[in-house]
Formats: structure tokens, C-alpha cells, sequence
């Protein structure tokens, strides 16, 4: 958390800037809608996108009020995923606060989220360039798609890795390189170079998501926000359990489906999984994947290490795999 505090002082003023303009954007005469909104962004997320966009931006050249928009835009398309994931997961908290379907109902949650949706695509609309409306929708519409690709493949326990990775590219990888790609258009660069820098938050966010993967097993609640064997319990094979899966018996599978099959877990199954992931090698296998998208992410930004802002931009990268230890 050091890691990441430091950073968030370095661009404070921006963040400042993006807290200012969400807050005034979501000011309505609707007093539901505003307990909803004000439980939401009360919540103390680390805007781990807005975050990565000023970044990216300081970066390939200055922040423009364009930027804040943009960094406001994405953390609105974020929340309204977290929304629905809850509703579809029927998740009873987030960053140890109960979820707006566990006080409100699945209904209003679904509602506030289409809100957050509309609110975006609304932002973006201030930019005034198409081609940011463009990546932004094409982004929602791909995460929508990876969502509908993990529900067909909910206990799927003969899941190919490469499906696993198309899940996660475009569940969460593909906004993380949208914030990044934006970044680099807003700051006039080729189209060449807004490629390379969508690749590195696409790199970055397979990271992040792989690292969160693993946490769902081995995380500490006060610092993840969320209980252990959440996916788990959903029936979501990632990759921790997807490593493990290759390296099990006949036998050791059947009980791996049956506990997941349980609607309640008891510690002495969980326990079971999480031995048999150590001892596969599912863990430090996840790990590596992380590490190695890390440094394919890294390698995109040698080109601007004299750019005063880089480092710190390295620094978050490298924050996203020092979460797992």
C-alpha cells in the first residue's frame, strides 16, 4: 500500500479534479438515487483506473480537462460492473461494506448500474472526439461479452486456458487498455503509439486480474474487501484451480466438483482446495502468469523512461503483483 499511497499523493490534484467532477455529475433531484451513489463512492476503492489514465497521460505528454473526464468515465463504467457482477453473484459485500443489492435489492442495483452506464457514455460526449466514444463503447461492449462467455463456463472443469484468458482480456483487461489507449489519443500520439499503449493495459490488466485471482483464495478480507473462495463459490474456474485441474486424478477432480457443487462450503473443504492448489502448483503457477504479463507491460514503457512521470507509472505496475505478498 506504500507503493500505491505515494503515487496517489504524486497526482492528488488530478484525482482531486476527478472526485469534483463525479461528484457534480451525479448530483440529482432523485434522493434514492443520491444515498445509492454516496454509499457507492464512500467505499474507499483505490480508482485503480482514473489512476492508471492520469498516469498514461502525465506520461506521453499533460493532463487536459479532457483527461479528468475521461479518468471520471472510467471509473463509472468500473462501478457499473461492480453493480451488476454483484447482483449476478449475489455478493452480500464489497471493500467490507454491504452491497447496494444486499440493503437495496437486486432491482435498484441493476438500475443504478444501467445509471453509471448511461452517465458514461454521456462523459464521454463532453470530449468531443468520436474515436474515444468509439474505444469506450466497443470496451463495455466486449466486457459484456466476456461476462455472458464466464456464465456458459460456470464449473466448467475441463476449461482451456485460452478461454480462461479471453474471460479475463475482456472482463477486465480491455478497460484497463481503453484508460491507457485514451490516454495516448487525447495527447495527439500515432496511431502506432496509442496501439502500443493499449497493449500495455491490456498486459496490465491480465495481471491485475490473474494476481486477483489469486487473492480469491489466499487474500486477507481487510485488504482485498472481499471474502476468500468468492469465485470459487460462483463456480468460476480461474487459474489458480485451472493449473491444479491438469495435475489431478480422476479422483481428486470428482471431489474438487463435488465441493463446488455444495451451496455452502465448511472450512475443512476449503481447506482441501487450498492444499491442493499449494501443492499442484496452482499459486505460484498464477504468479508467474502475472509476473510475465507484468513484464510484457513493463517492456512497452522503456521507450519513455526520461519522461518524468514513468517511474511512478513502473511503480503501479509493479504494485499490481506486490498485492499477492
Amino acid at each position: 500500500m506504500e507503493v500505491l499511497n505515494e503515487i496517489l499523493s504524486i497526482i492528488k490534484p488530478y484525482l482531486d479534479q476527478v472526485d469534483t467532477y463525479i461528484e457534480q455529475k451525479l448530483k440529482t433531484d432523485i434522493a434514492l438515487l443520491n444515498r445509492v451513489e454516496r454509499h457507492i463512492f464512500h467505499s474507499n476503492g483505490k480508482r485503480i483506473r482514473p489512476v492508471l489514465h492520469l498516469l498514461s497521460g502525465l506520461v506521453c505528454g499533460e493532463i487536459r480537462p479532457a483527461n479528468i473526464v475521461i479518468a471520471a468515465t472510467a471509473e463509472f463504467i468500473h462501478t457499473a460492473t461492480l453493480l451488476h457482477d454483484d447482483v449476478i453473484d449475489d455478493s452480500p459485500t464489497r471493500r467490507g461494506k454491504p452491497t447496494v443489492n444486499n440493503l437495496w435489492g437486486n432491482e435498484l442495483s441493476v438500475m443504478v448500474g444501467d445509471f453509471f452506464y448511461t452517465q458514461s457514455m454521456n462523459t464521454l460526449l463532453e470530449v468531443g472526439d468520436l474515436n474515444i466514444v468509439r474505444i469506450f463503447s466497443l470496451a463495455t461492449q466486449k466486457m459484456t461479452e466476456g461476462e455472458v462467455i464466464q456464465h456458459e463456463n460456470l464449473r466448467n472443469l475441463d476449461l482451456h486456458y485460452s478461454d480462461y484468458l479471453e474471460i479475463i482480456r475482456r472482463k477486465t483487461a480491455v478497460l484497463f487498455s481503453v484508460c491507457c489507449e485514451s490516454a495516448a489519443v487525447m495527447a495527439g500520439l500515432s496511431l502506432a503509439q496509442s496501439e502500443e499503449w493499449a497493449l500495455f493495459g491490456e498486459h496490465l490488466g491480465i495481471s491485475f486480474q490473474l494476481i486477483d485471482d489469486l487473492l480469491d483464495y489466499r487474500g486477507k478480507q481487510h485488504e482485498t474487501g472481499k471474502l476468500t473462495f468468492c469465485d470459487f463459490r460462483e463456480k468460476k474456474v480461474t487459474m489458480p484451480l485451472l493449473h491444479t485441474l491438469r495435475g489431478c486424478s480422476a479422483e481428486e477432480r470428482a471431489r474438487v466438483g463435488s465441493i463446488m457443487d455444495q451451496d455452502e462450503l465448511a472450512l475443512s473443504d476449503m481447506e482441501y482446495i487450498t492444499t491442493l492448489i499449494g501443492d499442484k502448483g496452482g499459486f505460484q503457477a498464477t504468479l508467474d502468469q502475472a509476473q510475465d504479463y507484468s513484464d510484457r507491460a513493463l517492456q512497452h514503457l522503456e521507450k519513455y523512461n526520461p519522461a518524468r512521470y514513468c517511474p511512478y507509472l513502473k511503480n503501479l505496475t509493479e504494485y499490481i503483483i506486490q498485492r499477492s505478498k
